[in-house]
């Protein structure tokens, strides 16, 4: 039954447009692609060719005895020159000889069928065979095979000898040979797995039998030229012949699976070597590590090392540090940590800043604060140069195992060095404190130690501790008293004193405990040392003058407020303003709600309000306070002792209001000093 023809009409191509005519030539181009290699079929190498052939290379006559080391021709030996020598009257010139031919590969003689004269015959051409070969032994020639394909497998010297051997001394081919030219395959540019194939199945052909030297030949060739389905092919005629795999044969075939990306079936082979006692070379063993470096695979590369380590075998100092860059770069804490441990605290490597920096950024992010410490002693003994995010991810690790006055100290030591903190760095501490409920007398007795230590307390140990009892006031009024007498201490720990932040932070934590006269005494401190305010202090002024019904006052900081060059009122400020002055018929109190920064929402306010919260949201990941959805996420046990906690200090702070009330400590109606 004949094939039906394939016919590509408009249907067929409109359903399969990817497949056309040149689809279907593209196995013949992808044959034609490798012709310019040299046949390797040392059958053919019998044609009759005539020896002046090789009038086109260099001859350097010498005799070679047989016992002496064979020489390798040079390359330049392989080289065709621009001109052709004389050739002697006694050998008959051939047709094809007028034609220059290239090194090796395809070439077009004249038609000799009589035809026409201009139609050209495409010709297969073998590499020439260098006149100096004609010296030498059958048994050099033979030294010669062994040690090219031993010391430099290539194709073309390969060929070159074979060819001197079976066309020009009539040599049957023999398992050796066909062993030679497959090995031969094992050059990175001409060597190829279908000429392997085709010369395995040339000796089955010409019943000349693999043995066992032939196969893993084979296996060799195909660790730089992988073919799957050629190796286990080998492999079934190994086992087949009960043929045992030699520990070349083992290495040669992980290579291949390495190769070829199949690192689960190449571990396991190793694995197997391990329990068979065959000991893995180190070039085998460094080329599984490199390729699992570059897939990021780091979990089986510490767990190969760390084995190679345990069974008291060396690795290259420079695949340790191949290994301890990537590792480093990928946050691989237990890698960088075996690696750093074992050679760069004994001295024995010396990573750069960049690795450094990679390997703290890990321990920080781990909150491996013994490898933070060592990184640190490498950096310091390296006279590497301290960054802010070499600080910073210090001042994380001390957090993270909970060494508070760590982190102050890395505060201080930021602050002597000249480096500007950023305020996520004093949010970080803040959040830390609140989360694992530190006590405000706790922070400072951190502060009195460090005076000991450091010779000035730096001003952002100070905002934290004002910040913190800014926030634990809003449920424990008595705050407000403690935090003022550490303001009163606080010159004898920091002769400069506070700044306008630790002061708006101390004025916001005297109207959240409700305590007017600690915020009079703040402002009148302020005032008399001559700080300038901000807005944050205007607007805390103003909410202050509001508690307590002192609407003029507020009104006038209000107007101070909008004098300022970046005197904005935040939205939330604006709102909590027109709320409270809402339910008043004061003059003042309507004069500060149709005020053109109170009445109308301001839109670059509003985007500076927004950008804040965005700015809270994104603070390490938390917030400062304590929102709803963080009660939440406590379990049932912690939940019912926060709300234990919540409810008795609401009802202390009700029994303070009421003792104010009956004592009339509250006073209504005074006059906050003016700047």
């Amino acid at each position: 039954m004949t094939r039906p023809t394939l016919v590509l009409d408009g249907l067929w191509l409109s359903l399969c447009p990817s497949f056309n005519q040149l689809a279907l030539s593209s196995g013949a181009r992808l044959a034609r692609r490798h012709q310019h290699l040299p046949e390797q079929c040392l059958l053919r190498l019998n044609r009759s060719t005539p020896i002046n052939s090789r009038r086109y290379y260099r001859s350097r006559p010498k005799e070679t005895p047989d016992n002496d080391p064979p020489s390798v021709p040079s390359r330049s030996e392989f080289v065709p020159l621009d001109s052709s020598p004389s050739h002697s009257t006694s050998t008959p010139k051939s047709n094809h000889d007028s034609v220059p031919k290239s090194t090796y590969g395809p070439y077009f003689v004249p038609a000799e069928d009589g035809g026409d004269s201009n139609r050209m015959v495409r010709v297969r051409q073998y590499p020439r065979v260098p006149e100096s070969y004609d010296h030498k032994s059958t048994t050099s020639l033979e030294n010669m095979l062994r040690y090219i394909t031993a010391k430099d497998p290539h194709v073309k010297s390969t060929m070159q000898v074979l060819r001197a051997l079976i066309r020009d001394r009539n040599v049957e081919p023999h398992a050796r040979h066909y062993r030679a030219l497959i090995l031969a395959n094992c050059d990175c540019k001409f060597g190829s797995p279908e000429a392997v194939r085709g010369l395995l199945q040339e000796m089955e052909e010409n019943n000349i039998t693999a043995d066992s030297g032939t196969l893993h030949a084979a296996l060799k060739a195909l660790a730089v030229h992988p073919d799957y389905i050629l190796r286990q092919e080998i492999l079934r005629k190994l086992r087949d012949r009960w043929l045992t795999i030699s520990p070349d044969g083992w290495h040669f075939m992980v290579a291949g699976y390495l190769r070829e990306h199949q690192f689960e079936l190449a571990l396991d082979q190793i694995s197997l070597m391990e329990r068979k006692g065959i000991y893995i070379e180190n070039w085998l063993h460094s080329m599984a590590i490199y390729q699992l470096c570059e897939f990021d695979e780091f979990d089986e590369v510490y767990r190969l090392m760390q084995a190679r380590v345990e069974q008291g075998h060396d690795m290259t100092p420079e695949l340790w540090g191949h290994v301890l860059a990537g590792a480093s770069r990928n946050s691989h804490r237990d890698l960088t940590r075996f690696i750093w441990r074992r050679m760069v605290d004994l001295g024995y490597l010396h990573p750069g800043p960049d690795v450094s920096r990679d390997a703290l950024a890990v321990a920080s992010d781990a909150g491996d604060i013994s490898l933070a410490l060592a990184v640190l002693r490498f950096c310091e003994a390296s006279e590497y140069a301290f960054g802010a995010s070499e600080y910073e991810n210090v001042l994380k690790i001390y957090l993270q195992t909970g060494d508070l006055y760590a982190a102050f100290s890395v505060l201080c030591t930021v602050d002597e060095a000249g480096i500007e903190v950023d305020e996520e760095w004093t949010q970080a501490v803040i959040s830390y404190m609140i989360e694992h409920n530190t006590s405000h007398w706790d922070a400072w007795q951190h502060l009195k130690r460090l005076k000991k230590d450091k010779p000035e307390i730096s001003i952002n140990c100070v905002r934290i501790v004002a910040e913190l009892c800014e926030h634990l006031a809003q449920e424990d009024p008595s705050v407000v008293t403690d935090a003022v007498g550490f303001y009163k201490e606080l010159y004898t720990l920091r002769p400069k004193g506070a700044d306008v932040h630790v002061y708006n932070s101390l004025v916001r934590m005297c109207r959240h405990g409700k305590d007017s006269q600690s915020g009079l005494f703040l402002v009148k401190e302020m005032a008399s040392l001559g700080i300038p305010p901000d807005p944050d202090t205007f607007e805390a002024l103003i909410l202050l003058c509001l508690d307590a019904e002192n609407y003029e006052s507020a009104y006038k900081y209000l107007e101070d407020l909008t004098h300022l060059e970046d005197g904005i009122v935040s939205e939330e400020t604006r709102l909590e303003i027109r709320s409270m002055c809402s339910d008043s018929v004061n003059e003042f109190a309507v004069r500060l709600q149709q005020h053109s920064a109170i009445q109308e929402p301001n839109p670059q306010a509003v985007s500076q309000f927004e950008n804040q919260k965005r700015k809270t949201r994104r603070r390490w990941g938390r917030t400062w306070y304590r929102p709803a959805y963080y009660r939440q996420m406590l379990s049932d046990e912690d939940r019912i002792a926060w709300n234990k906690k919540r409810r008795q200090n609401k009802r202390r702070n009700e029994a303070i209001a009421r003792h104010r009330e009956q004592t009339d400590l509250e006073g209504k109606g005074f006059a906050l000093p003016e700047f």
